[in-house]
């Protein structure tokens, strides 16, 4: 048995729902979604998320090189420090977002599953006489995603060492793997890298030790409801290859406006300029249930046929109840606007992240 396969056995005792996937095999959940939101708010929850795309980016010159085509600034990336950053077509169109880990051999790009090979593709196909290997390395590490308030404790109970107390994008090497702090929104969270021959072990030993603490097996589905309440879109999701960053809201946490040229940059430069797009992803307020497929369509009164918003994810949130995330035409962005289906059903625009 691989350590994949280990692992998901090892889900599979827990009582795990998991579907199979394009990218592969996902934790949905272990049959209590109320228990899983609960110890992500109140403790820890962990997740396996070891589907994930991994890029790997060596040679003297890998840093210089992912500067000119992605849209952070990569040079002023200190060592053991992390951006978040998309990568685009020429149109300014992404092909995916990313974490570039700057570790102490390599760069590694964190992408979302199913994504790692459309980036090496683009990355090689830009390498000429730089001194640059670009390597799919997805599956090189299992990805173990602790988070709620209670996380830091918890990276170093599952680490069987001191691990400091992490903020967002710093990286600190543990032997074979290393951790990275992050955020879901505004609850903190460790992501611990973990070779995947240890993989089953790692998952295994932080539930024992991190019982203590109140630490739960938690599926994507729960991670999806702190996601959407936090308002943070996903690849896949929330954006795909005909998405622009600025309409994501992207601009702040990936975009770096003075590092000079990349890949999309004119097509970013001049929407920035125009000082708006014709859509944002916003929130919705669901007036009830059922939730809304992708891509329902909510309209403004008296705007005719054309949509003034479109959902992407939706969730039933336990504190603001049905919600989603859509991209709202601007002239409709405003906080409270009415807004319904062609079958009646009402939605209201809130701001994100969505607040009580």
């Amino acid at each position: 048995m691989n350590a994949f396969a280990e692992l998901l056995a090892l889900h599979r005792s827990l009582g795990a729902r998991i579907e199979e996937q394009a990218s592969g095999p996902a934790v949905l959940g272990y049959g209590d979604l109320a228990r899983e939101y609960r110890a992500i708010q109140e403790a820890c929850g962990l997740c396996d998320r070891s589907g994930r795309g991994l890029v790997r980016l060596g040679g003297a010159d890998r840093v210089a090189f992912l500067h000119r085509l992605v849209t952070n600034d990569v040079n002023n990336l200190l060592a053991g420090r992390a951006c978040y950053t998309a990568i685009l077509t020429v149109k300014g169109k992404m092909i995916a977002d990313a974490r570039v880990l700057n570790r102490p051999d390599a760069l590694l790009l964190d992408t979302e599953p199913g994504r790692a090979a459309a980036v090496t593709e683009l990355l090689a196909h830009y390498v000429i006489s730089e001194d640059v290997e670009v390597v799919d390395a997805t599956g090189s590490f299992a990805v173990l995603s602790l988070v709620g308030p209670r996380a830091p404790e918890a990276a170093a109970l599952v680490a069987g060492r001191p691990v400091p107390t992490l903020d967002e994008n710093q990286i600190e090497e543990l032997g074979d793997g290393f951790a990275l702090g992050t955020r879901l929104g505004q609850t903190p969270g460790v992501d611990l890298f973990v070779p995947t021959a240890q993989a089953s072990a790692a998952f295994a030993a932080a539930l024992e030790r991190g019982r203590s603490i109140g630490l739960a097996p938690v599926g994507s589905e729960a991670l999806e409801v702190v996601r959407v309440e936090a308002g943070l879109p996903r690849f896949g999701a929330d954006m795909n290859e005909e998405t622009i960053p600025l309409e994501a809201n992207l601009s702040e946490r990936a975009i770096h406006f003075n590092k000079g040229c990349y890949v999309g940059q004119e097509v970013i430069a001049r929407a920035t300029f125009r000082g708006a797009v014709r859509r944002r992803l916003a929130g919705l307020a669901l007036d009830a249930l059922p939730l809304p497929a992708p891509g329902t369509a909510f309209f403004a009164a008296g705007v005719g046929e054309r949509a003034s918003a479109e959902t992407t994810s939706a969730v039933l949130s336990p504190r603001f109840g049905p919600i989603a995330l859509a991209y709202v035409r601007r002239e409709h962005m405003a906080a409270g606007t009415e807004l319904m289906t062609r079958e009646g059903r009402k939605a209201w625009v809130r701001a994100l992240p969505f607040q009580a």
